[in-house]
């Protein structure tokens, strides 16, 4: 074989290697178009998750805001409850207090009356006087067992109603302790929802502006409705991987 020969032989030979290269050049291009492709389809699926979750987030803290004004308005009407049944219980000791005067006032009158009776009956000295007088001293200790009776009675109902209005003053006590820990309850919920909302918020800038590069097992990508932040840290690692690659 001439040198001329060996020399064409070897242009052909390197004319099909550069063939080769073009061609595996044009299927890398083909390829990284299209998982540039497949990676814009990510960013916006991401950035349309992301959206919803912050939506859901707001909503979710408009209606702990309105649940914390029903509490406080709760809190509100409670406390004047309170008050109204304070009021009532120094009302009912009052009246028990009342009760207590007159029923000590009617037993004294009552044996002013009884003494009255027996001077009266040690001045007429007639029998027939005397029996009639007797008669009327024991209707007038029937009617004084009424009366004492009767305020015993009234006496009791107004202890009853005084223990009604403790009761009621302990239930209402117990209602504003319970209202004010739900109250709390509620504003950490609107801490966390807040703290998510910021994570998610930075999570979704770093798909537009990739920072530390980090090696990453990569896996076909998964929407994942429980976790969004799983979804955005995906994404993430995930553009960061193709820049290394």
């Amino acid at each position: 074989m001439t040198h001329a020969a060996e020399k064409a032989r070897n242009d052909v030979v390197d004319l099909a290697g550069r063939a080769a290269a073009v061609v595996e050049g044009l299927r890398t291009v083909k390829r990284t178009i299209g998982t540039l492709g497949d990676l814009e389809d990510h960013v916006l699926v991401a950035e349309e998750i992301a959206e919803q979750d912050k939506q859901e987030l707001r909503n979710t803290l408009d209606t702990a805001q309105e649940r914390i004004v029903a509490l406080e308005k709760d809190v509100k009407e409670g406390e004047n409850i309170t008050r109204a049944l304070e009021k009532q219980f120094k009302d009912g000791s009052k009246q028990l207090a009342e009760a207590r005067s007159t029923t000590a006032k009617n037993i004294t009158e009552m044996a002013d009356s009884n003494r009255s009776n027996v001077t009266l009956e040690a001045q007429i000295g007639i029998e027939n006087e005397t029996v009639a007088l007797d008669i009327d001293k024991a209707d007038a200790l029937k009617t004084k067992d009424d009366i004492i009776q009767a305020l015993v009675e009234e006496k009791s109902s107004a202890e009853e109603k005084a223990r009604g209005l403790q009761r009621d003053k302990d239930d209402i006590s117990q209602t504003l302790a319970t209202t004010i820990l739900e109250k709390e309850a509620l504003a950490a919920e609107i801490k966390t929802s807040d703290s998510r909302l910021a994570n998610i918020e930075k999570r979704v800038a770093c798909l537009l502006r990739p920072g530390e590069h980090a090696e990453v097992d990569m896996t076909v990508f998964r929407y994942s409705k429980d976790s969004p932040e799983d979804n955005v840290e995906h994404l993430t690692k995930l553009i960061q991987w193709q820049g290394l690659h």
